[in-house]
């Protein structure tokens, strides 16, 4: 008997389901994005409420698009490159985070 245990396989319906749904949230996080860049903040404050929803927005986009790989391709093939490249990943967003608080900084001292 071995100690290693199997990932567990994903079913066919949940793989059609993710790449059902992964476009058409992706479409309507699309939308909502543009919606929150036609309104114009006054404040710094809305100005830092209206970078946050965008930012979220896109991430959400960037995970619609990763599920929709990972449905057309099989979550099996896609975990080693994840795993091969997340702590790369998790490097660049603590870059990006700083790099975020930075320009807020800059927008504050700008205003």
């Amino acid at each position: 008997m071995s100690d290693k245990t199997q990932p567990r396989q994903m079913f066919a319906e949940s793989r059609l389901m993710l790449g059902m749904l992964s476009p058409v949230l992706g479409v309507f996080f699309g939308v909502c994005i543009y919606f929150t860049s036609v309104w114009e903040p006054s404040t710094f404050g809305d100005r830092v409420g209206k970078f946050a929803v965008e930012d979220i927005l896109f991430t959400f986009i960037t995970l619609c698009a990763v599920g929709f790989i990972a449905s057309v391709v099989g979550p099996d093939r896609v975990r080693p490159l994840v795993l091969r490249i997340g702590g790369r990943a998790a490097r660049a967003g603590l870059v990006l985070m700083l790099g975020t608080i930075v320009y807020m900084f800059y927008c504050w001292l700008v205003s």
